[in-house]
């Protein structure tokens, strides 16, 4: 079924009280409609045949008792104050709060499947959210204009949220707003000539969320990261007088700056200036727990363009780990000097530093007055280590044993076999120029036989390890060793050849028994 309305010149719109729609095969709204009543979905699917058309509602929101609600535009048209939760999850449901119009949730939850928005050009208050229970839930973008009042509740976002004409379009005064997307979401204000600029009060950022700031952020109360931060360059996120948490899990990312005037900012995630390289700053105090870690990326000598840094204008506190990331194959030589953080003072040191490294250089961590420097050295000489190993042969055969091929060093010097120690060694030993080993058993030995060596990494390093070899026996022919006595015998006729032992004719040299 299809609800329209025709009347050439002056627009397309369709007025009714109360409307009940039950039809299992839907209704299709062709031109605008108004609701002045409640509108009921009980059975099929409620939707607009074009995205231009909305349901407009101007004194209650409709009620879903069964169907889909997929109308592209809901637009509250009046004065609404909800009585009961409210959930519309198609995405193609979007709502939209008009100019002089005003919904208040009222201690229920409100879920939108599309995009939400509140209107600009009027002095009324267009989102009304005093409760502690108030919920509103956008999976589309949500776009604040005009005035609203967020006294509490949580707003629930899992799209981009742009603020809009006025800066009075979200008041810091106690609504939580937690990002909870699974892409990219975009924090912006809007307002030409003025500056850019958004307030929140309180912010949590889930595990899933990435969040991106391409304006300043001012947030008069706490601000929880468990997802992905950035903060952009020339960009800033205030922070009012809580804290700044970047929990275990969450990582505080970009060029922008973090202005903590009171609250330290608090790491025990992790913070990772720039976007490839980059100097992220944070104005006022910084504070990392054994649970964070500061990550610079380093691609070459200049900071900044070529490796990150962090600027703490106030006192730094370090623990945790600091990660050295080497990026775009750049390897440094000794001597190439990072300075990966800068700082007023500082107390603390990180724990552990985390790199990797050609095991000829290693990065040494010194602490400075204002800062932390890396510095590149010639790695310290660590001895090699050699392990067992274990061979076969076969009685009276060689064999060649590589030795080095198990053996290790964490500098990556080329190992040398120096020395055998043969005390209690059965066969003979051999060392070939390329640092292999022939072991030959002595002759018509079969068993166990081992013996040691010694590895050498041409610094002064050097260990030793002991190879175990197994000689397998060979199994010989028995030999005659006498002849069989002789015994005569007629012709056509039988006898028996007798004689004590096997042994007495024949022989095994290995000793086998004989049947």
């Amino acid at each position: 079924q299809t609800v329209a309305f025709e009347k050439p010149g002056t627009g397309n719109r369709s007025f009714v009280k109360d409307m009940t729609l039950r039809n299992p095969a839907g209704v299709s709204f062709a031109s605008d409609i108004f609701i002045t009543g409640q509108l009921k979905l009980q059975a099929g699917t409620a939707l607009s045949q074009a995205a231009g058309f909305a349901a407009n509602f101007t004194s209650a929101l409709p009620k879903i008792e069964n169907g889909t609600y997929a109308v592209h535009n809901t637009n509250i048209a009046g004065t609404l104050v909800m009585n009961e939760d409210l959930a519309l999850p198609n995405p193609a449901a979007s709502l939209t709060i008009l100019p002089k119009q005003s919904l208040t949730l009222n201690g229920h939850t409100l879920e939108i499947g599309g995009h939400f928005k509140t209107s600009a050009f009027s002095a009324e208050k267009h989102l009304i959210m005093n409760n502690a229970s108030d919920r509103l839930i956008v999976s589309g973008n949500a776009t604040f204009e005009g005035l609203n009042v967020l006294q509490a509740g949580t707003i629930v976002l899992r799209g981009n949220l742009t603020q809009a004409i006025s800066a009075a379009a979200i008041q810091p005064e106690g609504t939580t707003f937690v990002f909870d997307g699974t892409n990219v979401q975009v924090v912006s204000f809007e307002r030409p000539g003025t500056g850019n600029r958004s307030y929140l009060h309180e912010v949590t950022i889930n595990s899933t969320a990435s969040v991106r700031a391409i304006t300043d952020v001012f947030v008069t109360g706490q601000i929880n990261n468990y997802g992905r931060f950035e903060v952009i360059d020339t960009r800033s996120l205030f922070l009012g007088d809580a804290a700044g948490i970047n929990h275990q899990g969450g990582m505080l990312v970009g060029n922008g700056t973090v202005n903590t005037p009171t609250m330290s900012f608090t790491n025990e995630g992790i913070v990772r200036p720039g976007a490839l390289f980059g100097i992220m700053r944070i104005a006022g105090p910084y504070r990392q727990l054994p649970a964070g870690k500061l990550t610079i990326t380093i691609g070459g000598l200049q900071a900044g363009t070529q490796y990150s840094r962090l600027v703490v204008s106030g006192d730094a506190t370090l623990d945790g780990d600091l990660e050295l990331e080497l990026m775009n194959g750049f390897t440094p030589s000794v001597g190439d000097s990072f300075r990966v953080m800068e700082f007023g003072a500082a107390t603390g040191q990180f724990r552990q530093v985390i790199s990797k490294l050609p095991k000829n250089v290693e990065f040494q961590v010194r602490y400075k007055a204002t800062g932390v420097d890396v510095v590149t050295v010639a790695a310290t000489n660590r001895a090699p280590l050699a392990q067992n190993d274990s061979a076969a042969t076969r009685m009276n055969h060689p064999v060649t044993i590589v030795v080095l091929q198990n053996d290790l060093d964490d500098n990556e010097d080329a190992l040398q076999v120096t020395a055998l120690d043969l005390t209690n060694t059965i066969g003979k030993v051999e060392i070939a120029g390329d640092s292999s080993v022939t072991y030959i058993p002595q002759e018509n030995f079969y068993g166990e036989d081992a013996f040691g060596y010694t590895v050498d990494d041409g610094r002064g390093g050097i260990s030793s390890a002991r190879v175990y070899v197994t000689i397998a026996r060979l199994n010989r022919q028995p030999v005659v060793v006498t002849s069989i006595p002789e015994v005569a015998v007629n012709e056509n006729s039988s006898a028996n050849v007798l004689f004590n032992k096997l042994s007495a004719v024949f022989s095994d040299p290995d000793g086998d028994a004989l049947t």
